[in-house]
């Protein structure tokens, strides 16, 4: 019997015991939840963080300003009479247009002005003396009348002592003088190649490469034509061509011509 209820005993401590383990184990285990819950509660939230950190790196530039003035920059705060639209006009609205027409009138007057200054300025004996070739830099001279004048052909009578008196008269019958000229017109030409020679066509003799105030005597003897130029007699052929000055071989002849007067 004493046994019996020495064993009942030690299992009710055995009983006993095993449930303090248990309360004790339970309440260490709330206070590692508590511990962690406050551990968990006291750590900061992510956008938090985020929030703290723009606050450091970007500091608030409208402190210290007036509220009235931060709350102009609010659209909501703008006065209605901001946003209303403008009043349309009742009437239309005619829109005056230049005419092209006039634009053009006054374009081709300055132009018509400008072209009438030119011709003035330009007007004279060297007009068109350059000719410019457009997108180049080269600039040529352009061949240009300098003079013109009437020269009086001079006829020198027959007074080669070579020649007989036969041979003077029937010269003399062969010529016939209505058809000779008399008068010449001479044009000096400004030669840009330094170009010296000449046409002829009875009425009118063009000379390239001599000076504006060079004299120029014309002489017809025994049926041809001269020209004497700074004292030497060339040969004066008709042609179309240019011709290059051709001087006078018979130096009596040249003697004869530039001693003659009259």
């Amino acid at each position: 019997m004493r046994k019996f209820v020495t064993f009942i005993a030690f299992v009710a401590c055995l009983i006993l015991f095993a449930s303090c383990e248990n309360k004790q184990g339970e309440t260490n285990t709330d206070q590692d939840e508590k511990t962690r819950t406050s551990i968990f509660k006291k750590k900061p939230k992510p956008d938090a963080i985020a929030k703290v950190e723009d606050s450091l790196s970007s500091p608030d530039l409208t402190a210290g300003i007036d509220s009235a003035y931060a709350d102009s920059t609010d659209i909501s705060s703008l006065p209605d009479s901001a946003t209303n639209e403008l009043p349309l006009p009742n009437e239309e609205t005619e829109v005056e247009w230049e005419s092209t027409t006039e634009m053009n009138s006054r374009q081709t007057d300055s132009e018509e002005e400008i072209t009438e200054e030119w011709v003035e300025e330009s007007s004279g004996e060297e007009e068109n003396e350059y000719v410019n070739y457009s997108n180049s830099d080269v600039t040529l001279n352009k061949e240009r009348i300098l003079k013109t004048e009437i020269v009086k052909v001079k006829m020198p009578d027959i007074q080669d002592e070579r020649d007989s008196v036969l041979a003077v008269i029937e010269e003399r019958m062969s010529l016939n003088l209505e058809q000779v000229s008399k008068q010449i017109v001479v044009e000096k030409w400004f030669s840009p190649v330094n170009y010296r020679g000449y046409k002829f066509n009875r009425r009118k003799l063009m000379l390239y490469g001599v000076e504006r105030e060079t004299l120029i005597v014309i002489y017809f003897y025994l049926g041809e034509y001269y020209f004497a130029v700074d004292q030497k007699i060339y040969n004066l052929d008709e042609t179309a061509k240019n011709v290059s000055f051709e001087s006078v071989k018979d130096t009596t002849l040249t003697y004869y011509l530039l001693m003659y007067e009259n």
